[in-house]
């Protein structure tokens, strides 16, 4: 089986990872390894020790702190030195996201600053605006924010009713319309707003804070993240210049989609980063916990939490890490071979991998509240108590599974994505199913050659799936576009192939590089393969009874339920393995 280039969106669905090509958190740089020291000592230094004044949603404070993270450069990252930014490497952008993760609510300030309100105007605003607002926005002298919800439209966002026409002497926008859920919006200073042209023209514009017929709502009171601010926005004749147009006229929903791709991949790694504190803080505390004349950390149930906390974020972690290499090398490419500018060669990385983007989101946001979970019952009744830290973690965790696109939109945009390559032969199935699962692994995945099978096994299971969709739809997955409950389940399988291979990529490099985690790398990754196996086994079941309930091909059903049987593999074994290895390390992550 080939393996594929890692430029190529979805691509880990036609072959095999090139593993010496995988980006992992071992080859970061000196110089993001550094960054990430910085982001943990401001952390450590401003954000916990006031915690419980930034619950209370003091603004000011919120506000001061954002505004520290302009001052260290934090915010400018992704910004061109000619709009006063560092313009630094797009893996370095997404260092600050994991860190920052300890901060609680802090976090989806500073990613809305850094990210959704931001981005709009770095990769669609004019040179005018961007010269006007960048600067000021990078340093964070200009808190940003981005309204694209509405109370009847959120997963529908392109349903938004906001509207803004053109006045009378046409030097102005006028809208009109209210907004809601909006980060940021107690004291952000400039919004991307979404709003509809002539009913029809989706469209972003730029508005400033002190604009008259402009309101902001009263604070919302909020099961978690409760140091982030969160309104409503109401637009009442509205009037802002002509020229604050973000893109074009009707534009408005390829800039939504693109810059929700990358909230979507940042999210993923903010909130691998809250599942290492999850796991750090259960281990910690399961040590000094007793219990029938032993630490908690001893018994069985709790090292078995434990081993499938550090698997799952093992297995998340590299994938994270994988994705964000394919877009900043698909930046490259672009940049290179169509001598593009880098703000449209970001563009199009982030649609050509929207796939992976999705994907991490649901991942990451649900290995979060599976660690999350646990850290609660490990615990016990203390977890239940805003004394200890996993109270306000477990809070702040919720709300991940459904911002940036629930994960339901996102399972949808998974599936749907793929058939729809599929159907117009970017992603070529025939090609692919040529080749037997398992075919000419020998010896280049060393000792976990049977998971590279597992991996192989499971990719022609969905490969089988995608081809009868497309047949039984025309050619472009129209016709089962609808069975949300298929493209659920297809979405599920496309993401412990993506997850597992990368997991397994990364022990497989850092075996080559005679690195001193290896034996835990490997471990992870079995514990990993052995916890997906499962549910791609139930999925792909249950997904070709649907699609051969009216006399389908009963053959090809078959064989990929039976290339979906789950290994037999001692599991509870390779637990009591990882588990040791996380307990001795007292929850620490691994450093990279």
């Amino acid at each position: 089986m080939a393996t594929v280039t890692t430029n190529r969106g979805a691509g880990f669905l036609l072959g095999r990872l090139d593993v010496e090509q995988q980006m992992t958190p071992e080859k970061l740089t000196a110089e993001q390894r550094m960054l990430r020291d910085t982001v943990r000592k401001f952390v450590d230094a401003e954000i916990l020790p006031r915690m419980d004044e930034l619950e209370t949603l003091d603004i000011g404070l919120a506000r001061e702190l954002l505004q520290k993270t302009g001052e260290l450069g934090l915010c400018m990252i992704d910004v061109p030195e000619e709009y006063e930014g560092l313009g630094l490497d797009f893996v370095s952008s997404i260092q600050g996201s994991e860190i920052l993760s300890l901060g609680g609510g802090f976090l989806t300030a500073f990613s809305v600053q850094t990210g959704i309100g931001l981005m709009p105007m770095l990769y669609f605003g004019s040179d005018e605006l961007k010269r006007k607002f960048l600067p000021g926005m990078a340093s964070v002298e200009l808190v940003s924010a981005y309204a694209l919800t509405e109370a009847g439209s959120g997963s529908d966002a392109l349903g938004a009713k906001t509207t803004a026409d053109l006045s009378e002497d046409g030097e102005s926008w006028v809208l009109n319309g209210t907004k809601q859920f909006i980060t940021n919006g107690g004291f952000a200073d400039v919004f991307t707003v979404f709003a509809q042209v002539d009913g029809r023209q989706f469209t972003a514009f730029l508005v400033e804070r002190d604009t008259p017929g402009f309101t902001v709502g009263p604070e919302e009171h909020k099961l978690g993240i409760k140091s982030s601010s969160t309104t409503s926005l109401s637009f009442e004749d509205c009037r802002i210049p002509k020229g604050n147009i973000i893109g074009e006229v009707g534009q408005g929903g390829k800039i939504a989609v693109n810059v929700l791709n990358l909230g979507r991949l940042k999210l993923g790694i903010s909130a691998i980063g809250s599942a290492k504190e999850a796991l750090e803080v259960s281990v910690r505390y399961a040590l000094e916990r007793k219990q029938f004349g032993r630490a908690i950390a001893e018994f069985g149930m709790i090292r078995e939490k434990i081993a499938e906390m550090a698997s799952r974020i093992y297995a998340g972690e590299s994938s994270m890490l994988r994705t964000s290499g394919n877009v900043q090398e698909a930046m490259h490419a672009g940049d290179e071979a169509g001598g593009a500018s880098a703000n449209s060669a970001m563009r199009t990385a982030l649609r050509e991998f929207n796939v992976e983007c999705a994907l991490e989101k649901v991942h990451g946001s649900e290995v979060q509240a599976y660690c999350v979970d646990e850290a609660i019952q490990i615990h016990g009744g203390y977890g239940f108590i805003e004394e200890y830290k996993v109270a306000r973690t477990y809070r702040d965790a919720r709300i991940s599974r459904i911002y940036e696109g629930t994960n339901e939109i996102n399972r949808m945009q998974i599936a749907g994505d793929v058939l729809k390559r599929a159907g117009k032969g970017a992603l070529d199935m025939d090609a692919a199913l040529s080749e037997a699962p398992g075919s000419e692994i020998s010896d280049q995945f060393g000792a976990l050659c049977d998971i590279a099978e597992q991996v192989d096994r499971t990719r022609a299971v969905a490969r089988g799936i995608i081809k009868m969709i497309v047949e039984q739809s025309g050619g472009e997955g129209a016709k089962r576009g609808g069975d949300q409950e298929l493209l659920q389940r297809l979405a599920d399988i496309i993401i412990a192939i993506y997850a597992l291979e990368s997991a397994m990529g990364r022990a497989v490099q850092a075996r080559r590089a005679g690195d001193t985690n290896a034996d835990e790398f490997e471990a992870m990754t079995r514990v990993y393969a052995a916890g997906v196996a499962p549910g791609v086994r139930r999925n792909a079941r249950e997904t070709v009874a649907l699609l051969t309930a009216d006399g389908a091909d009963e053959a090809a059903a078959s064989e990929i339920a039976a290339l979906a049987e789950p290994p037999a593999v001692n599991a509870i074994a390779l637990r009591r393995v990882v588990a040791e290895a996380i307990i001795e390390r007292e929850g620490r992550w691994f450093d990279c």
